[in-house]
């Protein structure tokens, strides 16, 4: 199939929940039928995470016969901008507020400290909000129950906030990662602060200089 028609299925499979109607019609069809329409399996969590979704992933390669994994992360991701231990804070503030009894706010930290949240790194600058992505493609590819040979690819959903027809994809691949150094072409290019029409100087001190 041809990539461009490709990765319009995959957005369309990808694409936030609608509500209404539509969302109950939805909620009324299977994974078998998601595969039927789209081709696709989808594997949906918070973050887009590749290690939540290794067990189904490896389920999927052995019982599906899937080639392919394709990690898709959104920009604007309400996963990103946020800390292991601070995820960990939020999430008991809304479980156990303050008020409540000490014993309720320990058994909830406990319970809590039993998985890991996985947040994404910086959504603001694109070649930071690739790191997670690439992150993820390196698991898989390190794996010893993913396939050897497993065509493993990473894209960024971006305008995913905007009407469904500016929906893109963009590839990780052509994105330098924060980690290697200096982005060969001038940062301003790859801030989505500077892309939604917004002041992108803030994020500069976190940026590499550009060559």
């Amino acid at each position: 199939m041809d990539c461009r028609i490709r990765m319009k299925t995959i957005i369309k499979a990808v694409r936030p929940p609608p509500t209404g109607e539509e969302a109950k019609a939805l909620e009324e069809q299977d994974v078998e039928d998601t595969v039927a329409r789209t081709g696709l399996y989808i594997l949906r969590n918070a973050g887009g995470r590749a290690q939540e979704a290794l067990r189904s992933i490896i389920v999927s390669q052995n019982l599906l016969h899937t080639t392919d994994i394709h990690v898709v992360h959104h920009l604007g991701c309400g996963m990103a901008n946020n800390s292991e231990e601070g995820l960990r804070e939020t999430l008991l503030r809304e479980l156990a507020p303050s008020e409540d009894d000490m014993v309720t706010r320990s058994i909830t930290m406990h319970q809590l400290a039993q998985y890991q949240f996985l947040p994404i790194r910086s959504d603001i600058c694109i070649h930071r909000a690739a790191d997670s992505v690439f992150n993820d493609m390196e698991l898989l590819r390190n794996h010893p129950l993913i396939k050897r040979g497993t065509n493993i690819r990473g894209w960024l959903y971006e305008n995913i906030h905007l009407d469904p027809r500016q929906h893109s994809m963009r590839p990780v691949e052509g994105i330098p990662r924060s980690s290697s150094g200096p982005a060969p072409n001038c940062i301003e290019d790859m801030c989505e602060r500077k892309h939604s029409g917004q002041d992108c100087r803030p994020c500069h001190a976190n940026c590499p200089s550009p060559r």
